[in-house]
């Protein structure tokens, strides 16, 4: 039956099309309502209206023809009606293939939205259910503001999650529809209660969803429609393509404002659950805020999962919500420089088949953002595990974002650059992607202004063992600015990591304006230590490093770390022979050795490197007055690069 809706609505467009071209000259006939109070000559095939129920207001013109029935007017009252004489009219799309909302009635306003607006989603959902059965483009909107009042549900005991009766939605689409709106400003459709007074997140009912239980219950704002299931036979990469052009969703709430909280139920735009959709288009002024769900939610299978896109203007606002700005579930997303703000996420999902790119600013994010290249894997228990490219997919996503005091956790197979603000991007955390993360490669601008940001990367890794984050490069830059430098404030650390971490994690720095120190291992329960190179070394920063004891060690194997300031325990002075580590090392690992034993004792001790670990085969000699030498690690031997 779902795919029968399809052919259903191209055979009406068909006809709708060849109907209007053969239209013929227009006849007035004074207001649509009055239509069946005026006899229409049998020779006019076509009428022209001075408006729907108000001269000026809602004009159209309407075509007698073969989808002008009884059955279509019982069916869409609003815009198909008899003469007095018996004759059927049905309004005609515009030019562009739209239905102008303002032909069933709703027009709308220029000024503020109050409590006695009128209720324009009867007939806005009656425009888009019309549109759906003559097979036109897409919806219009003319006014600046209209007035959506919720629509309660009666059948509160038992619901399925794909929407079977619709109830509850203030509007949904059937099938592939563009709304578009031609107001200077954009369209805003503006969520009220069901008396028109302001929206409050009080205004909710509980309902019983079928295997999750007692959910609370807003209706959100748009649902769009899929078609068949899993299982059902592909109906083709057309079906369920929805467009928001220049249209505004408000669901009338705030983040901080009304304290909103995750909800499952309450989205903006709802893409069907496990039904076969097409394309997401957000473009021009559209926006979508005050909602406490997902702003954008796309659940649907995909027919042609290499053509689905989910694509987002870089004008178009999403935020205020209890939620997730967007949920990209498995499209090819082409997200062009939008603004996500005031959420409790950012982004959830991946980047899609075909490659896909992310461009977006994401300013005060209170919750880890997520992405990774690729489509999400199956079964479920693998939902986090990194994509694996398949026959003809790209997986490689391509990231351009600002984060602006907004974490985010970046996945697998992504390249791109992120500048952070007051914020700490995450490679890999555990706690998002169980399944680690690999094949990375990013540049990162990290800048300090009103916080000192833990580091200009993390790499939170697992339990010991794992080493589940692997196979990343990051070019870093870390910078502050002048209230940053006026105030103290700085990067704790270039890199901030715990936990298990696997092979060829390479960190480069370039600048390292005001940078307090350079990896700041949170918990010693990792594996292979992060390759930090371009680190520029000084005594203070060295001074704060981890102290290995030489003395006490009488001499020994030293910690996988970037900066090593040798101590020693007592009164001794000589010469003490150490070891360079050989175990888990990253090719291209630098460490730099500081002797500061005089600060202890004096002479001090004077050390000698073990030459097996060098190419040379010499010992490396640091003597005891506060010298330091930089070694680097080439994968089976060692090598000094700077002497200090």
């Amino acid at each position: 039956m779902a795919i029968d809706f399809i052919a259903r609505a191209a055979a009406a467009s068909a006809q709708a099309a060849a109907d209007a071209a053969t239209a013929g000259p227009a006849s007035p006939v004074g207001l649509f309502t009055d239509l069946p109070l005026v006899p229409v000559d049998a020779a006019v095939r076509t009428i022209v209206t001075s408006g729907y129920a108000v001269a000026g207001a809602g004009a159209g013109i309407y075509v007698s023809d073969g989808l002008a029935t009884a059955a279509l007017a019982a069916a869409h009252p609003l815009f198909c009606r008899a003469s007095s004489n018996g004759r059927h009219f049905r309004l005609l799309p515009d030019d562009n293939g739209l239905i102008p909302v303002a032909c069933g009635g709703a027009n709308g306003q220029e000024t503020a939205i109050t409590d006695t607006s009128p209720d324009a989603r009867p007939a806005i959902q009656a425009a888009e259910y019309y549109r759906h059965a003559i097979g036109a483009k897409g919806v219009r909107l003319d006014a600046r503001n209209y007035a959506i009042r919720r629509v309660p549900r009666t059948d509160l005991t038992s619901w399925d999650v794909r929407f079977i009766d619709y109830e509850g939605v203030p509007i949904v689409v059937l099938s592939s529809s563009v709304f578009k709106s031609t107001h200077p400003e954009g369209s805003l459709l503006l969520r009220r209660k069901a008396d028109g007074t302001t929206y409050t997140m009080s205004d909710y009912q509980t309902l019983t969803v079928d295997g999750i239980g007692a959910v609370i219950w807003r209706g959100g704002m748009f649902f769009v429609e899929g078609h068949g299931q899993a299982g059902d036979p592909d109906p083709g990469a057309s079906v369920g393509s929805f467009t928001l052009e220049d249209v505004q969703l408000d669901g009338g709430l705030r983040l901080a404002r009304d304290g909103l909280i995750f909800e499952v139920m309450d989205k903006g735009i709802w893409q069907s659950n496990d039904r076969y959709c097409g394309h997401l288009t957000l473009k021009g002024k559209s926006a979508i805020i005050g909602f406490t769900s997902e702003l954008i939610y796309t659940a649907g299978i995909s027919p042609s999962i290499a053509d689905r896109v989910l694509a987002i203007g870089p004008e178009v606002v999403l935020g205020e919500t209890g939620g997730s700005c967007i949920n990209a579930n498995g499209q090819t997303t082409q997200i062009a420089r939008c603004l996500c703000y005031n959420a409790y996420i950012g982004i959830e999902g991946w980047t899609g088949h075909a490659g896909g790119y992310l461009k977006a600013h994401f300013r005060d994010i209170t919750h880890d953002s997520s992405i990774q290249g690729g489509i999400y894997a199956l079964p479920p228990a693998n939902y986090y595990e990194p994509t694996a490219p398949v026959s003809g997919q790209l997986p490689v996503g391509h990231l351009d974002i600002v984060l602006e005091r907004s974490p985010m956790s970046v996945g697998s197979w992504l390249e791109g650059r992120i500048v952070a603000i007051d914020c700490t991007p995450s490679v890999g955390r555990a706690a998002t992607f169980a399944k680690g993360a690999e094949m990375v490669d990013l540049e990162i601008v990290s800048i300090a202004d009103r916080t000192n940001p833990l580091g200009a990367v993390s790499f939170p890794g697992g339990p010991s063992g794992e080493m589940l984050i692997r196979n990343v490069s990051v070019r870093a830059e870390i910078k502050r600015t002048a209230y940053a430098t006026a105030n103290g404030l700085r990067h704790a650390a270039a890199v901030y990591t715990f936990g298990s971490i696997g092979p060829n994690v390479v960190v480069t720095l370039g600048a390292q304006e005001g940078l307090g120190g350079h990896i700041n291992v949170a918990a010693a329960a990792y594996d292979h230590v992060i390759a930090l190179r371009g680190y520029i070394y000084n005594e203070t920063n060295a001074t704060g490093s981890g102290y290995f004891d030489c003395e006490a060690n009488n001499g020994g194997t030293i910690p996988n770390v970037p900066v090593i300031a040798l101590s020693c325990s007592g009164s001794a002075s000589g010469v003490k022979n150490i070891n360079l580590p050989t175990s888990n090392v990253t090719v291209g690992t630098r460490i730099y050795i500081a002797n500061f034993t005089r600060n202890f004792v004096s002479p001090g001790l004077d050390v000698k490197v073990n030459g097996s670990n060098f190419r040379t085969g010499a010992d490396e000699h640091i003597a005891g007055n506060y010298t330091a030498a930089c070694f680097e690690f080439s994968g089976s031997s060692w090598r000094v690069v700077e002497r200090l």
